[in-house]
């Protein structure tokens, strides 16, 4: 005879168990128990029907949820079958074709993929083995830092073996920046040491690009005496930038009569782009006999200047037809820019592109310079950073007095020209010099622009004596397109200005300058003169850079720092 319940958990193990049935209660259980036992019952059994109901329902849901996902998944298929059928019907020397010119829009800086092969090689066996397969995928070499890698601890040297590997005899583009990644004594990490003497060691007669950025030059000074005698017979592009650095006293003249190379000695047929900062050039100086695109670019006060036989030399190289120059590498005194004139002109023959900035020349004239004693009569654009008209020279030798002429220059850049007395005189002669000029760039601080734009379109409008000759002709009558990169309330300059200028199209203004100009009473534009916003994402000052360096006129660029253009 079973025992009567005892307690409450008693009767509650009985029901989980299954319970008695209500036909069929154990003896001995009060009425109360009884009633108890049989509510529960019924409770039992009304949410057993409803999780069967439950069941059922979410069952059928879930049927309808599966023919939905394989509808979907036969149209994707059916999609994805359509547009891949064309790459999968590809041979692979087409496949091969594409994943190269995919490469090529990856950038240095961070923002894409920078191992776009390494990418395309982990998509399918197929992918892989073409992408392995091209030499020419791996030939070119990025470093720069990346923390999530560093988390990882991705081994750099173990992959630039990887792409050294791949790429066989393929001629390599290395670019390497170690700035950020220095060991606890502030020396460069032994990993990246070893890469670079690999590559200064065994790989430079393969290179066709070299690009590296380091904190400090001592960091590649043990690399210079191995590079002193070697041959680079591939090597186009040459780039060492140096970005801090312990610098030696400053002397006031570098005294070297001529150009001296340091590197390279055993021969460089194919060198044709050299970009240094100062710290870079005064230490490592490849031979320039080849070179057409030189960029100098100052980044600390230099630790020496070249003297003006050096850059004579510069200006005459036989196949240089770019030259940037930003800071103070040259040291011309006032005495040698007068005795100059007394030499024939320096013969530019293949320049076509200049710009200089930033006292360029010690006392800020190397505009003067080049427009007073260089004949260029293939350049195209000038670009003048920092224009100094104040110095100690004879207003008879202050510009061009051999009357040379550039008459191919066709854009012409003035950026935070100095406003001095000699300013006028300097406009003149500019135009004078610059007669078919298309596109002016003016851009000066606020407390120097509308004194010197002033003066500027004044040279727009014939001079005239005072019974009425005229004595002194307009200038740039052929423009076309000027910019204007500053913020001015004032309407009447502008009204001189596009009224001079007969064949004007196009004014770019910044927009701001734009609206205060439209609520002017005055307002007005002649016929066939468009006034355009300024574009702050769009570069101003021309780029005539050649394709294929990925570091050109990049955010370390001092023209593009220095250029702002108002909002």
């Amino acid at each position: 005879m079973q025992q009567p319940f005892k307690s409450h958990s008693g009767k509650l193990t009985l029901f989980r168990n299954g319970g008695p049935s209500a036909l069929n209660l154990p003896d001995g259980l009060s009425e109360s128990d009884r009633e108890t036992l049989r509510a529960r019952h019924q409770v039992k059994q009304a949410l057993e029907e409803q999780l069967k109901s439950c069941k059922d329902r979410y069952a059928k849901e879930l049927e309808v949820i599966q023919d939905a996902i394989i509808k979907v998944q036969k149209e994707f298929g059916e999609v994805y079958n359509t547009q891949s059928a064309v790459l999968r019907k590809l041979p692979n020397d087409v496949l091969g074709y594409i994943f190269q010119y995919s490469r090529q829009g990856c950038s240095v800086n961070g923002a894409k993929n920078l191992k776009m092969e390494v990418t395309v090689s982990h998509v399918c066996a197929r992918w892989r083995s073409v992408a392995i397969s091209m030499h020419s995928l791996w030939n070119v070499f990025r470093h720069t830092y990346d923390l999530e890698r560093a988390r990882l601890g991705d081994s750099v040297y173990e992959r630039f073996e990887t792409y050294l590997k791949r790429s066989h005899q393929y001629p390599l583009d290395i670019w390497l920046d170690f700035t950020a990644e220095l060991s606890s004594g502030g020396g460069i990490r032994s990993t990246h040491d070893d890469m670079l003497s690999r590559i200064f060691n065994s790989e430079l007669h393969r290179c066709r690009s070299i690009q590296v950025k380091v904190a400090y030059a001592w960091h590649i000074e043990h690399l210079v005496r191995k590079m002193a005698t070697t041959s680079v017979p591939l090597l186009e592009y040459f780039d060492i930038h140096i970005t801090r650095g312990e610098l030696p006293p400053r002397p006031t003249f570098y005294d070297g009569r001529e150009w001296a190379p340091t590197v390279f000695n055993g021969g460089s047929p194919s060198l044709k782009h050299i970009r240094f900062n100062d710290l870079g050039i005064f230490q490592i100086r490849p031979p320039l006999d080849c070179i057409t695109h030189l960029q100098l670019e100052q980044a600390h006060p230099p630790p020496f200047m070249f003297g003006p036989n050096v850059l004579e030399t510069v200006f005459s190289l036989p196949h240089l037809e770019t030259l940037s120059i930003y800071g103070e590498f040259f040291l011309v005194t006032p005495e040698e820019y007068e005795l100059r004139h007394a030499t024939p002109p320096i013969e530019a023959n293949a320049l076509k592109h200049f710009r200089c900035g930033e006292a360029a020349i010690c006392g800020g004239f190397m505009p003067l310079y080049f427009l007073s004693h260089v004949t260029a009569p293939e350049v195209e654009t000038l670009a003048f950073h920092c224009v100094t008209l104040g110095l100690v020279l004879p207003e008879n030798v202050l510009l061009n007095s051999r009357l040379l002429t550039f008459p191919k220059v066709h854009t012409l850049s003035i950026i935070d020209m100095a406003s001095t007395n000699s300013q006028n005189m300097f406009m003149q002669g500019l135009g004078n010099l610059t007669p078919n000029l298309k596109r002016l760039i003016f851009s000066s601080p606020p407390n120097l622009f509308a004194g010197t734009l002033e003066i500027l379109a004044d040279h727009f409008h014939p001079a005239t004596s005072e019974t009425g000759e005229v004595i002194e002709l307009p200038i740039w009558r052929e423009l076309e397109e000027v910019v204007l990169n500053h913020l001015l309330l004032g309407f009447s300059t502008y009204e001189v200005l596009v009224t001079g200028l007969p064949k004007l199209k196009t004014l770019f203004m910044p927009s701001c300058t734009k609206e205060r100009l439209i609520r002017d009473v005055n307002w007005f534009i002649p016929d066939g003169v468009t006034v355009a916003t300024i574009d702050p994402a769009a570069p101003i000052l021309p780029r005539f850079w050649p394709p294929g360096t990925e570091r050109e006129d990049d955010d370390d660029c001092p023209f593009v720092i220095k250029y702002k253009v108002e909002p």
